[in-house]
Parts: structure tokens; sequence; C-alpha cells
């Protein structure tokens, strides 16, 4: 039998992820952010332009994505 629902896991993972993405990239652009400042984010690592969203999959991802029509 295969799974037909999303877990409350699922949900919260794809949640804090696209979460903690937008307020890293807030954090970049701000100038009166801390890491406005190299030396304070130096340990961060730079924005991926397509960004990894693999972690993000789930039992619906094939099945409800959107289909590249290139």
């Amino acid at each position: 039998m295969s799974t037909t629902r999303l877990t409350v896991y699922d949900l919260l993972r794809i949640t804090y992820t696209y979460e903690g993405r937008a307020m890293e990239e807030a954090a970049r652009s701000r100038s009166d952010s801390i890491c406005s400042s190299p030396e304070m984010c130096s340990h961060m690592p730079p924005p991926s332009p397509s960004g990894n969203f693999s972690v993000l999959e789930t039992d619906f991802t094939q099945r409800y994505c959107r289909k590249n029509s290139q």
C-alpha cells in the first residue's frame, strides 16, 4: 500500500526549509543586517542559483509536479 497523504513531518520539513532560505536571502540583501559585513557571514555558503530542492520531495512530488515544457 502506498502512502497517499503528506505527514506532518513532510509539511514541517518543507515549511522550515523554505522559511530558512527566505530568511537567509533577506539577511544577505539587507544593508543593516549583520551579514552585510563579509567577515560575519563568511561561514555561510553562497546561495546557489538553482537551489537543491530534492530535500523537499515527498511521495506526491512526481504525481503533482509541473512538467517543464522546454
